[in-house]
């Protein structure tokens, strides 16, 4: 058996150096484990945080901001909470951003997008829409860039969750971020604990 095994291990050690079998040379790259979110003061309250939309939408955001955060975009939690092609264009891009390093700023959010849910509705198309008002300006890390102390500093905008349809099981299709400016009060502000490392942004992407 330990002849067998030794022999395997020259022959793919022979196939890696000749440029053959290139799939068995590739280690997988691995991400550990999802940060916890701590809440400066509390959790998101509100008339409408209980309604399975807008309990939807913020998985989404968690979802998309911990995958571009680690570029794993092979996560359950964004195949359980985004369509299909949302999630291949946010592959994608990220992919394609790697291969222009010198114009690429890493950048990772520092936590979930501290936004307020304001109103549920469908939209021309028949797709349901959940509306937010978000403290998104600045809401990111690079490397002159730390995070936001306070997010309340900044202008309230206007955040929209757009779902693939309106059935109890659709999924997000995109977030639209507007300048319509909008007023709310008392916007719960999560960070990530550990803060996520700007290095994990330049790391190659796991597709989903």
């Amino acid at each position: 058996m330990a002849k067998r095994v030794l022999e395997s291990l020259a022959a793919a050690a022979v196939a890696c150096a000749l440029g053959l079998g290139l799939a068995a040379c590739t280690t997988p790259r691995t991400v550990g484990p999802d940060p916890s979110v701590v809440w400066d003061t509390n959790e998101p309250t509100g008339p409408l945080e209980s309604d399975p939309l807008v309990e939807r939408a913020r998985a989404a955001d968690l979802a998309q901001k911990l995958a571009q955060n680690s570029n794993d975009f092979s996560r359950g939690d964004l195949r359980s909470t985004w369509t299909g092609p949302a999630i291949g264009t946010m592959s994608a891009d990220r992919a394609n951003s790697l291969k222009n390093p010198d114009n690429f700023e890493p950048r990772v959010a520092p936590g979930p997008m501290p936004w307020n849910a304001t109103a549920i509705d469908t939209d021309e198309d028949g797709n349901t829409v959940v509306t937010g008002c978000a403290l998104a300006d600045g809401w990111y890390i690079s490397e002159d860039h730390p995070a936001p102390e306070d997010p309340a500093d900044s202008r309230p905008t206007q955040l929209t969750f757009v779902f693939d349809g309106s059935d109890a099981d659709a999924l997000v299709s995109r977030i639209v971020r507007s300048n319509v400016a909008c007023t709310t009060t008392d916007v719960a502000v999560g960070r990530f604990n550990p803060q996520p490392r700007l290095e994990d942004a330049r790391a190659p992407v796991i597709a989903p």
